[in-house]
């Protein structure tokens, strides 16, 4: 039976539980089959169709937005939901990402591709080669790294203190800018990979007598293998030995405390 463009299937008109007519009727379109209620069509509602169809138009909508407001950059890869997130690929970077179709489309402040927006970010945030050579000249800094290596302000390279220490330090130029104290706490850091060749600078100036063994450094407290100039050799962590700690053996003991001269010498 037709009903207007509607197909109606009569043999499948039924009574709800709640008291609803339900009339079952071929959509003109994608030509499934729909339910519905029997006075969505007596009211003549000539304009109602599928769930289906609403989808497909609304995901073509969808789809033009996409492509004129981030210029055909953007391809669908999973299935589009209004509500859900769905996959997404770069057709500039091949990246793929995760997020729902209404942030690409924002009429305000749409997203794009979160890589090739990093790279913009971090474009927009990098400071110039001479910034970083007048920040390596105030702090007396010298510059172990190539002017190519430097790309963002955020990324971390190798610097050299220009004293007597020589000390390496492993800082970005956002942290040389914010926290130049941090210094020497960098190069005794668990972070910078040169903090041996750091402690072993101190002693070569402060301590010529003791020598460092260990060759792997895990943190300030924790514990390293030393070796005085008696030929003894202890254990002791970077943190102590930076508060004046050193060979617990009696006889240098002693001798850190007077020698010959101090009431605790009983020769040696």
């Amino acid at each position: 039976m037709l009903f207007g463009k509607f197909e109606i299937c009569t043999n499948k008109i039924y009574r709800s539980k709640s008291g609803h007519w339900i009339v079952e009727y071929n959509c003109p379109s994608c030509k499934k089959e729909i339910l519905t209620t029997r006075c969505d069509l007596l009211i003549q509602r000539q304009d109602v169709i599928c769930k289906n169809c609403v989808k497909e138009r609304r995901n073509d909508n969808y789809k033009q937005r996409l492509k004129l407001i981030h210029h055909d950059t953007i391809e669908i890869v999973g299935e589009i939901n209004d509500i859900l997130q769905t996959l997404y690929k770069c057709k500039v970077c091949n990246n793929e990402w995760i997020t729902s179709i209404s942030s690409l489309i924002n009429d305000k402040n749409p997203s794009g591709c979160p890589k090739c927006q990093g790279i913009v970010d971090a474009n927009n945030k990098r400071k110039n080669i001479t910034e970083v050579n007048n920040i390596a000249t105030k702090y007396n800094l010298i510059k172990l790294f190539k002017d190519e290596e430097y790309t963002v302000a955020g990324k971390k390279l190798l610097w050299m203190t220009n004293d007597e220490y020589k000390y390496k330090i492993f800082m970005s130029y956002n942290q040389l800018q914010q926290k130049v104290t941090y210094l020497t706490r960098n190069a005794f850091s668990l972070r910078n990979p040169h903090a041996i060749y750091n402690i072993k600078r101190y002693l070569s100036v402060v301590e010529p007598d003791y020598e460092l063994i260990s060759d792997k450094y895990l943190g300030a407290k924790s514990n390293l293998t030393w070796k005085c100039n008696n030929g003894h050799i202890f254990e002791l962590s970077w943190n102590a030995f930076s508060h004046s700690w050193r060979c617990n053996n009696i006889e240098c003991f002693r001798l850190r405390n007077g020698g010959e001269k101090s009431i605790l010498w009983k020769g040696g």
